[in-house]
């Protein structure tokens, strides 16, 4: 099966490329063309423009994969985690090719 890192049934663990910083990606039901990051706590340093990559943690992805740029942060003082919303690096209807990787 082939996944895409933005179906909203897929869930893929990710790492900040300018800190390191982890959350967990996931494709967003209502808006094909957006990620949500979650589980990212509200004191961490996230900024617009960071760009996400897969960490391999999941298996699921090779590391370092870019995902997304993040278009929109937003803390709320009632919750733990930030509102993190990227845009993904790679439109998928302006795919050509695509590469498929086999689990060997």
């Amino acid at each position: 099966s082939i996944l895409m890192a933005s179906d909203p049934t897929q869930h893929i663990p990710v790492k900040n490329a300018r800190n390191g910083i982890q959350g967990v990606s996931q494709g967003v039901a209502e808006n094909q063309f957006l990620i949500r990051i979650k589980f990212i706590e509200s004191d961490l340093d996230i900024q617009i423009d960071d760009i996400f990559l897969s960490s391999a943690l999941g298996g699921k992805f090779p590391n370092g994969y870019p995902l997304g740029k993040v278009i929109h942060v937003e803390q709320h003082t009632d919750e733990s985690f930030l509102h993190i919303v990227l845009e993904p690096i790679q439109k998928t209807q302006n795919l050509e090719f695509v590469i498929i990787l086999e689990e060997q």
